[in-house]
């Protein structure tokens, strides 16, 4: 599909504006604020996208905004799709656009989408997003449409049309393979062997440091609680003396008299 011709009247900066592009692709050269940007607005507006109409669009609020394409060159999906609004006549054309009125009560623009060789005509949703067409109003969405991921890029509907399902089945298989492979590798498996009984050491160390970590705290609250006994004690004139003695076991202190181990924290004298 290829643009023939496009016609604005009352839009932005241009009043009543034709020019015929002859399917044939060009560049858009100018000083800011020249129009470019309008003209490709235009384009997009007429196809049926981004038809979001302010005031600011009509040069004269009191007159309505018409833009209009003239296409050609159908592939055979859109003579399908388009049939019934294309003049097969040599050569084939279709003209589609919009029709923009100002609602002075409502303060809002009112538009219909439709085909103006053919009076009453309004496009669908399948007929406008069916012109093939890519819209980047800004910068940022070149890159953007063609990241792999994103929603509706480029590059995701050009992997898509491409023939990739067997070489894709075969690349899986050959990973899958060459895995296998590797896992039977004596070097790599000589090499797991030696680095298991590392992984076990290394997790009975880190047991090993919880322990201590909560022993550790056990005897700080002890110790906190010895503390305050001998201040109580001293306050009513007796003394008091306090042996705590580490048996094997770190969790357990030994009675000094007797020498056995059990809940034992001290001893007065």
């Amino acid at each position: 599909m290829k643009i023939e011709r496009l016609v604005i009247r009352n839009f932005r900066g241009f009043d009543n504006f034709a020019l015929d592009l002859g399917g044939r692709s060009h560049f858009l050269i100018g000083q800011n604020a020249g129009g470019k940007s309008s003209l490709l607005t235009a384009i997009v507006r007429a196809l049926g996208r981004d038809l979001s109409f302010t005031r600011a669009d009509f040069r004269d609020t009191g007159q309505p905004i018409e833009i209009e394409v003239a296409l050609s060159d159908f592939t055979v999906p859109e003579r399908g799709l388009y049939g019934d609004y294309i003049r097969f006549g040599p050569p084939a054309r279709l003209v589609v656009g919009v029709r923009v009125v100002w609602n002075v009560a409502a303060e809002e623009a009112e538009y219909e989408h439709h085909y103006p060789l053919h009076a009453g005509s309004h496009s669908r949703r399948e007929e406008r997003e069916g012109f093939p067409m890519q819209w980047f109003p800004s910068w940022r969405d070149p890159s953007r449409m063609l990241q792999f991921g994103a929603p509706r890029s480029v590059m995701g509907r050009l992997l898509a049309a491409l023939p990739l399902t067997s070489s894709l089945d075969q690349a899986a298989t050959d990973i899958q393979q060459a895995g296998e492979q590797l896992a039977r590798d004596p070097a790599l498996v000589t090499l797991l062997d030696d680095a298991q009984p590392r992984t076990d050491l290394a997790g009975d160390l880190r047991q090993a440091e919880r322990r201590r970590s909560a022993n550790s705290a056990r005897w700080n609250n002890l110790a906190s609680d010895i503390s305050a006994s001998s201040a109580r004690t001293a306050s009513g004139k007796e003394m008091a003396n306090f042996v705590v003695v580490l048996g094997a076991d770190l969790g357990r202190p030994r009675n000094p008299r007797s020498g056995s181990t059990g809940n034992y924290l001290n001893e007065g004298q």
